[in-house]
């Protein structure tokens, strides 16, 4: 089986083609070939200044000299990646030309964008992740055009996490995108925003039973236990590869823990239970403590090391060893058994230092409502379980 960035090679001979119907849809011409690559094209559009425009996908070739982590934690496509181009017709149709190279990251591998007019000339995309389909923690990329797609401005983070999203203008003037998540909590979402506003990052969460996520007496709560559906987690943005640097300071007190019920994962795996505090993956590496109290953790990986700071004095440092992931995610660690737990948050600080790929310093607590607070303002979920990829099969299967 080919590597999906293989689909869209020239010597696979695929492109688009355009249809016409000059009766309302009754018959249709024949079919019009207007590119050479064919690569997960976005709708026709029509800009203010007449021109037809869309967006499609080309892969290409890697150049950088990323460091992969192996067993499944680097990259789908590890000598490939997705690169978005702007398509125009300035004939009505009849030819179209490439008009501008709209994202070209070889580490974050903008596919399937979608784009809207918002005011004339001045356009918006919304980009899905294509490393390894987002999974680990990439939000759309929104990057903006205000000469009719000629040139488009840096990519900036989103709040929503969208796999084929597709955005529209309303008669409001705001922004409509319905789109898929990935990854958290796998359903076929609605956001709506001004095109002019500031929108700022957030996390993704994967909470299926919001009951299971709540705020009482100044701190958030999780409960979590067995399966997908009584998880909760928070995903954020991932490390490049081991050698970026990630920080996660939380104040947090643990009332009850299995093994996989309370977990920081920064760059490395660290297990929270109410007597003791561990790397994950490497148990006997560990420090007694009384986490059933509110401490305020430091966890940092840097320069092949995992340090663990418990108000304010290191108790853990070690060489990671191969213990390294791109996972930057607090909560129960999914996918895994044994995960029932009670814990309490109330303040939270993650940043990822990324030598090529985007970088975070955000911060949370408790008196500023949740994490995912903008997914609560302002996305609606439409259908749980909309994604194509992560359906009642996959969701299932844990690590025990």
């Amino acid at each position: 089986m080919c590597p999906l960035y293989m689909w869209q090679k020239p010597n696979r001979e695929m492109a688009n083609y355009v249809l016409w119907s000059e009766d309302d849809g009754l018959t249709w011409s024949d079919p019009r070939k207007i590119d050479d690559i064919g690569g997960e094209p976005e709708r026709i559009h029509q800009l203010a200044n007449g021109d037809l425009v869309y967006t499609l996908v080309q892969s290409a070739d890697r150049t950088d000299n990323r460091a992969h982590i192996g067993n499944m934690l680097g990259t789908l496509e590890p000598v490939g990646y997705y690169m978005c181009y702007l398509m125009a017709s300035t004939d009505g149709g009849k030819s179209f030309h490439l008009r501008s190279v709209l994202a070209n990251n070889q580490l974050y591998a903008d596919g399937e964008v979608g784009i809207v007019e918002y005011a004339p000339g001045q356009l918006l995309s919304v980009s899905r992740c294509g490393d390894m389909g987002g999974m680990y923690g990439q939000p759309s990329m929104i990057r903006r055009s205000l000469d009719f797609g000629f040139t488009w401005s840096e990519p900036v983070l989103s709040p929503y996490y969208g796999q084929r999203a597709i955005p529209g203008k309303l008669q409001s003037g705001n922004i409509l995108i319905t789109y898929r998540s990935a990854p958290g909590t796998y359903a076929s979402y609605a956001a709506v925003f001004n095109p002019y506003e500031d929108i700022r990052y957030e996390p993704n969460s994967n909470i299926w039973d919001e009951s299971r996520c709540w705020i009482e007496d100044g701190t958030m709560v999780l409960r979590t236990d067995e399966h997908y559906e009584n998880g909760v987690n928070f995903i954020f943005y991932p490390a490049e590869d081991l050698h970026a640097r990630v920080e996660i300071e939380a104040e947090l007190a643990v009332q009850e823990a299995d093994i996989n019920g309370c977990n920081i994962s920064a760059g490395c795996w660290i297990r929270f239970e109410p007597n003791r505090i561990s790397l994950a993956d490497r148990p006997e590496d560990s420090f007694e403590l009384d986490a059933t109290q509110f401490h305020r953790y430091r966890i940092l990986r840097e320069d092949g090391t995992i340090s663990i700071f418990v108000d304010g004095e290191l108790r853990l440092s070690r060489m990671v060893n191969g213990l390294d992931v791109r996972f930057v995610r607090i909560g129960n660690r999914e996918g895994f058994k044994r995960n029932r737990s009670v814990s309490r948050w109330k303040s939270v600080r993650v940043k990822v230092e990324n030598q090529d790929d985007a970088c975070i310093d955000w911060a949370w607590s408790v008196e500023q409502g949740y994490p995912d607070q903008f997914r609560r303002d302002r996305i609606l979920c439409l259908d749980k379980d909309g994604s194509l990829m992560h359906g009642n099969l996959l969701k299932h299967i844990e690590i025990s």
